[in-house]
């Protein structure tokens, strides 16, 4: 095998393939697992100045909490532990152990996250409430930057499932927002986010493409 063939098969194919490009993308509190859920009953509404006295429901001021990475929006986004009055889904296996919860619309939770430039994967886990009288038949869109990137329907009693949604994205900063837009009481549960990038495959072609005639050259020159 040539010297450059030897180039295209240790160093190339290998990029083209993008195993070794996939760079992750950094989530804080991916898990949801900052701030501790104080309120007894285990779960707790976003609300500024709230308490677990409520009014009406249990309330905790989550936004702002040193190390949590989201922002909660709207008066039906929160949080709830494994096991609660919320019935959210059995969380027996997974590896987080606190929830966001979406219910109604218009509630939110996102966070920025930078990355470069190429595909976006973001994974995460999604399910829906166990409750048939306030059930779990709310749909979640996943969004970038305020533009839909995917949408997900459940239904009540939908296990926690692993979604997987892949974009084209430039580098930089950009807002990955989970937001549930079924009016009334229904509700679903997010956690365990995960995300990476992969330059796109052009980036592989015009590398390719540079090694191979800086090989060419470097050979013709020993020709002349």
């Amino acid at each position: 095998m040539t010297r450059i063939g030897r180039l295209l098969q240790v160093v190339v194919l290998p990029l083209i393939s993008g195993a070794v490009w996939a760079s992750p993308i950094s989530v804080t509190n991916a898990d949801f697992g900052v701030p501790v859920i104080v309120c007894g009953l285990g779960y707790a509404y976003q609300a500024t100045g709230g308490n677990c006295s409520g009014p009406l429901v249990p309330q905790q001021d989550f936004n702002g909490t040193s190390g949590i990475g989201w922002t909660f929006v709207g008066g039906g986004s929160g949080l709830t532990r494994s096991g609660t009055p919320f019935n959210p889904p059995d969380f027996t296996g997974q590896t987080f152990t606190q929830a966001a919860f979406l219910q109604s619309s218009g509630s939110s939770v996102s966070q920025s996250l930078t990355g470069s430039s190429g595909v976006w994967t973001v994974n995460f886990y999604l399910g829906s409430r166990f409750n048939p009288t306030t059930d779990g038949n709310q749909t979640v869109d996943v969004m970038i930057d305020g533009s839909l990137v995917s949408s997900y329907a459940l239904l009540t009693g939908t296990p926690f499932t692993l979604e997987t949604v892949s974009f084209a994205e430039t580098g930089g900063a950009h807002v990955l927002e989970f937001l549930g837009t079924a009016s009334g009481d229904h509700t679903a549960f997010v956690s365990g986010v995960s995300a990476s990038a992969v330059p796109e495959p052009v980036s592989f072609a015009l590398l390719g493409a540079g090694l191979v005639g800086l090989g060419l050259l470097r050979r013709n020159r020993r020709h002349i």
